[in-house]
């Protein structure tokens, strides 16, 4: 990473106008969708929430998520911004990109893993698919599997 900090957030939301320029774009985006954890390659990414792998890919096309890991969860949230929790949990799903293949090579679809636990480390340049070393956080109410991981 360039400058002199080893960790850096993108934001979500965040107008971007250069850099969807790749044709995966089609040159229709400018905003970004994600939240951006920047780190040095090897920094380990840890789950949130328990949960279970959804899906492992590679999504290689140019300025993609390299490496990916969907998860889903089931979690009760809170009904207002610092009230009580709903009595039923809420699905969602979370995507982390620009990962290292080699630390999630061994997830399949179903495992479980609980709060902590390692899921994966941050990818070197080469591998994650932007040529950038962050990790991107999405966080979706809707399965998008099928966007990410055609194969199913």
């Amino acid at each position: 990473m360039d400058g002199p900090h080893r960790f850096s957030v993108g934001r979500y939301d965040e107008h971007r106008p250069s850099m969807y320029t790749t044709a995966l774009f089609g040159g229709e985006r400018d905003h970004h969708v994600g939240l951006d954890l920047g780190g040095p390659a090897g920094t380990p990414i840890h789950a949130f929430a328990p949960g279970a792998v959804s899906c492992i890919t590679v999504n290689d096309e140019d300025g993609s998520y390299g490496p990916t890991l969907i998860t889903k969860h089931a979690v009760r949230l809170p009904i207002t911004v610092g009230g009580p929790l709903a009595e039923a949990a809420t699905e969602f799903w979370v995507l982390y990109g620009h990962l290292s293949w080699d630390s999630i090579a061994h997830w399949s679809p179903g495992d479980t893993f609980g709060s902590g636990e390692v899921l994966a480390t941050m990818g070197e340049e080469h591998e994650n698919g932007d040529g950038r070393r962050t990790s991107t956080f999405n966080c979706r109410f809707t399965n998008q599997k099928t966007a990410i991981c055609p194969a199913w």
